[in-house]
């Protein structure tokens, strides 16, 4: 979902590379699930845990680490 707002009110304003970059990171980045994932091997064998923060349009992502 980011891409469409990204394409749409950002590009116009910016550079071609940087609105090239930016579409690409976009479609790049991680899902929650693999967002998730990722937090769950790194705290592997460890007694920390975890929280992900998304909001529902996925504009970003947040992970809070307790240990």
């Amino acid at each position: 979902m980011p891409l469409v707002p990204f394409t749409l009110f950002i590009c116009p304003l910016i550079g071609k590379e940087a609105a090239v970059d930016g579409r690409q990171s976009i479609r790049r980045a991680f899902t929650p699930e693999e967002f998730a994932e990722l937090a769950r091997v790194a705290l592997e064998g460890t007694s920390g845990t975890f929280a992900i923060d998304v909001p529902p349009l996925l504009s970003r992502q947040v992970i809070d680490i307790h240990w």
